[in-house]
């Protein structure tokens, strides 16, 4: 599938990207699955989901368990190998999400790589999405975990 945006076609990598940054210093940040409205509010794994929807990608169905049910999405990917539109999972505050196959050390975050050397996602410390270096996304309590191809 792709769309064509100013007469150019676009792959759904593309697109992906296209969406998440319309949302970037748009969309409000909910801490809790049950506050999410997107595109107004999203917590990141609701990002995720809405991004990759709008983009004609075929979902899981969304739940309280949607971060881990994305930990099961897509395919690993070495680091070294991120692509747009790659998931890509992070310790977080709270590594509330273990899975002895997918996540042994826990996850709690999740953004996507646009394949500038950036990543969008919703943002709990600036309480809203942005678009910041993979480097940043990465430091902190936000310790690399895994990342996942999903098309």
């Amino acid at each position: 599938m792709a769309s064509i945006v100013s007469g150019k076609a676009l792959s759904i990598s593309e697109l992906v990207i296209l969406e998440a940054r319309q949302l970037v210093d748009m969309a409000e940040y909910a801490d809790r699955f049950e506050d999410c409205r997107p595109p107004e509010i999203v917590s990141c794994s609701m990002l995720v989901w809405w991004v990759y929807t709008e983009s004609g990608v075929k979902m899981p169905a969304v739940s309280s368990q949607l971060l881990h049910d994305l930990l099961y999405w897509g395919h690993f990917v070495s680091p070294d190998r991120m692509e747009r539109a790659t998931l890509l999972f992070t310790a977080g505050r709270r590594r509330e999400c273990e899975d002895k196959y997918r996540a042994s050390l826990g996850v709690g975050h999740v953004g996507i790589v646009t394949g500038d050397g950036s990543v969008i996602h919703a943002s709990c410390a600036r309480n809203r999405v942005i678009e910041e270096p993979v480097e940043e996304f990465i430091s902190g309590i936000n310790y690399f975990r895994a990342c996942y191809s999903v098309l």
